[in-house]
């Protein structure tokens, strides 16, 4: 499959400083590359025989002069929620990988940059697409969907930078026309329901850019989810960190009495998590039971890529956020996990 798209919308500033500089829309321009699932495993199926590609976008970030424009390479999966041969289609892709933007924070040349602060950053997309078909080589599509780029706190100032786009593309297929018949009858399926993980958790952070050092953050969870439909499992999960900038945060913020137990955070997530393959995405939405440092709220969202080693093993890494898109820090984490 190959796919171009044009973006236009707006940045979304989370601060009032942030909107004194916004001075035009975004606008975007995308081109992918993809293969189309063949349906040699059960999720294919499950998920209606997803397109697996890389892509690229260009996109300017609404001033030039503050913070300039953006370059990003990702990995995406789109799928569409109705038959393949329909003609009219609804469907949504996920896009993750990484951006390089040409302006970021520097004390001298662009201080008022408080969003971005490293010429390398994280690239999330997540969008909601329509498509006609026009032959049956290609289809035209128009969507509507939410880009987040930061750095996930390695170096601050990073509020990062959020923009929502409606766009227009068209699809050309330069394979062969899909074709399963036989294929799903004879693939092994996959019949546990219940899974269980405990996961080693790990991140750096900094939390001023008035401070020239790093926090390391150590944590441990535990999940319990189970399978509701296909490849689909749903659970929740309690995680425990160590955060040793909370003392920090706590000794600027003026609070008299501070130990080293406040570093302390437990947040509980509920888990839903989509399978395919090896490779899942995870979507926690949380809150924190316990947390001295209440200038962040209570919300602890995280959005997390896993991937399957081997029967028990697995790895991930997540962006740990505050409310919606208020990045905390990237975590990576180790995990070992029973399924029955």
């Amino acid at each position: 499959m190959m796919e171009s798209n044009y973006h236009y919308g707006f940045l979304m500033p989370h601060s009032d400083y942030m909107s004194y500089f916004v001075q035009k829309h975004v606008q975007s321009f995308q081109f992918q590359l993809g293969l189309r699932t063949d349906g040699k495993k059960d999720w294919h199926y499950s998920y209606n025989f997803p397109i697996l590609g890389l892509g690229y976008v260009y996109s300017g970030l609404g001033n030039n002069n503050v913070y300039g424009n953006m370059h990003a390479l990702y990995l995406y999966t789109d799928r569409l929620y109705f038959k393949q041969s329909s003609r009219f289609n609804l469907g949504n892709r996920i896009s993750l990988g990484a951006a390089m933007v040409s302006k970021y924070f520097d004390l001298k040349s662009n201080p008022t940059n408080m969003a971005i602060s490293s010429p390398l950053n994280a690239y999330v997309n997540y969008c909601i697409e329509a498509s006609c078909r026009i032959t049956p080589q290609s289809k035209f599509k128009i969507g509507i969907g939410m880009t987040h780029i930061s750095n996930g706190n390695f170096r601050q100032p990073n509020k990062g930078l959020n923009f929502l786009t409606a766009s227009a593309g068209y699809v050309y297929n330069l394979g062969k026309s899909l074709n399963t018949n036989g294929i799903h009858s004879s693939i092994v399926k996959d019949t546990t329901n219940h899974q269980l993980l405990v996961m080693g958790l790990y991140g750096q952070k900094q939390i001023s850019r008035r401070y020239n050092w790093s926090y390391a953050v150590k944590g441990i969870a535990g999940e319990y989810s189970r399978r509701i439909a296909g490849n689909s499992w749903l659970g929740a999960s309690v995680s425990f960190y160590y955060d040793p900038s909370l003392v920090k945060e706590l000794e600027l913020s003026d609070t008299l009495q501070y130990s080293k137990s406040k570093n302390i955070r437990i947040s509980l997530n509920a888990v839903y998590e989509l399978k395919m393959g090896k490779i899942s995405y995870v979507f926690q939405p949380g809150f924190y039971v316990l947390n001295e440092f209440d200038k962040t709220g209570t919300v602890s969202n995280k959005l997390a890529v896993r991937y399957q080693i081997n029967k028990h093993w697995m790895a991930g890494m997540a962006i740990k956020a505050h409310w919606f898109a208020i990045a905390d820090f990237f975590e990576w984490g180790i995990g070992y996990n029973w399924r029955i």
